[in-house]
């Protein structure tokens, strides 16, 4: 549809119609998304979700849909830190509060 309204062939790229008309592809925002929820489950320490998330960090397997393998396989794709490097630092902050 934006193809049109650009008079754009129908074979241009969909990213680069995307960044013509300034919008932010769905994809990135799911993975964006994702990782708040990731982030937000690990500042609840002693939660049942944080024990969950947790356990999914080291047990889940390469084949595996779990927020765990999902939230690392997005922190890849955007060549972002590691998810046990992110969890260290943000364990160091919750610490270093009051």
């Amino acid at each position: 549809m934006f193809k049109h309204f650009q008079g754009q062939p129908t074979r241009t790229a969909t990213a680069g119609v995307h960044l013509l008309i300034g919008s932010e592809p769905i994809e990135s925002i799911i993975d964006r998304r994702r990782l708040f929820l990731f982030t937000n489950i690990f500042r609840l320490q002693g939660s049942a979700e944080y024990n969950i998330l947790s356990r999914q960090i080291t047990m889940a397997s390469c084949d595996s849909h779990s927020l765990a393998l999902v939230s690392r396989k997005a922190l890849e794709k955007y060549n972002l830190p590691d998810v046990r490097f992110l969890l260290n630092i943000l364990l160091k902050n919750q610490n270093g509060k009051p």
